[in-house]
């Protein structure tokens, strides 16, 4: 999990290190664990760096399911993830999802 933190931001190397981390932690401590969530959020974020939109949307959404489930509607960090989805490309992503 450090070495994921020290890997230059939206680097192939990073995303290895927090898929082989979610993996781990998923047979540990199963989905709905706050750590899983935290690493779900940063794959996130490495997919909105490489501007693939529909890849994080995905994981803020999944993310999104385990922190209403974990810290409820209120919490910081649900917020945090609430924000994100919030945000023009997500609201595009979700528009269109629904139109499904």
């Amino acid at each position: 999990m450090i070495r994921g933190n020290l890997e230059q931001r939206g680097s192939i190397e990073k995303l290895k290190d927090y898929e082989d981390a979610m993996e781990l932690c998923i047979q540990a401590y199963g989905e709905y664990h706050p750590l899983t969530a935290t690493l779900l959020f940063n794959t996130a974020v490495y997919y909105e760096d490489k501007e693939d939109w529909k890849k994080a949307y995905s994981l803020y959404k999944r993310t999104l399911c385990i922190m209403e489930e974990i810290y409820g509607y209120e919490h910081p960090d649900t917020k945090v993830v609430i924000k994100a989805l919030e945000e023009p490309q997500y609201m595009r992503i979700a528009d269109e999802v629904e139109d499904l």
